[in-house]
């Protein structure tokens, strides 16, 4: 993922087709189409946890994401 920017603005590739959320900061350096596809996002919890059901309930908890997206 980390990639894919550095890699449109070299030339290295062409496009970029991933899940990367359009923002203002990257719209500084790579043009974006219409968004193709919308999706909703959601929290995901062990299935057995039955106190996490909403981002209130997210304080004081460790919170696992993936390095480099948004």
């Amino acid at each position: 993922f980390d990639a894919l920017l550095p890699a449109l603005q070299s030339n290295t590739i062409d496009i970029a087709i991933s899940d990367m959320t359009i923002s203002e900061e990257r719209a500084k350096s790579v043009d974006f189409s219409k968004p193709y596809y919308i999706a909703g996002n959601g929290l995901v919890v062990n299935i057995d946890n039955t106190n996490i059901n909403s981002f209130k309930d997210l304080e004081g908890k460790r919170i696992g994401v993936s390095i480099g997206s948004t």
